[in-house]
């Protein structure tokens, strides 16, 4: 019960981390407004947003982004053969050429959260390892400078299914 409560109190506190309040535009577009800008046109990018996947072997991965300005949410899902299959929600940001986020998620009917970070390569995301540490319900990169990435593993786009 105290992991469900933490999870829930951590994606409260993303989801409220953004103040901006959307509006529609007299010619319709959506429009951002905040404390500190004027509206603006919020911003889809085509092109990080989609279904990504890694196969291999027996090893599956799947990633459904979708890019609003420099924030990002999706479904994220871990099948590796021989352990848990775990499914969830991913909720991020980008800065540079990385997306760093937290993976809310269910294994074993236990609700976790993990960082996650990818490095945006040639349309690819190559997820990012590291030395973690443990909070309570939660595992972070005990320092995210230092993550090192993997393209052997990388997610590659893929036309999204239903």
């Amino acid at each position: 019960m105290k992991s469900t409560w933490f999870a829930g109190g951590l994606m409260v506190v993303l989801l409220s981390c953004n103040n901006a309040e959307e509006k529609v535009s007299d010619n319709g577009e959506n429009m951002v407004a905040d404390s500190v800008t004027a509206a603006k046109p919020v911003v889809t990018d085509s092109t990080l947003t989609g279904c990504y996947a890694y196969v291999g072997g027996r090893d599956t991965v799947l990633l459904q982004v979708e890019k609003n300005g420099d924030n990002i949410t999706g479904s994220l899902s871990y099948n590796y053969f021989e352990k848990d299959r775990n499914d969830g929600s991913i909720q991020g940001s980008i800065s540079g050429d990385r997306i760093s986020g937290f993976y809310l998620f269910k294994s074993e009917g236990v609700m976790s959260v993990r960082q996650e970070i990818w490095k945006i390569s040639n349309g690819q995301l190559i997820p990012g390892s590291g030395e973690m540490i443990q909070r309570n319900d939660s595992l972070f990169f005990k320092d995210p400078a230092a993550v090192g990435f993997d393209e052997a593993r990388s997610l590659k786009k893929k036309n999204c299914t239903t």
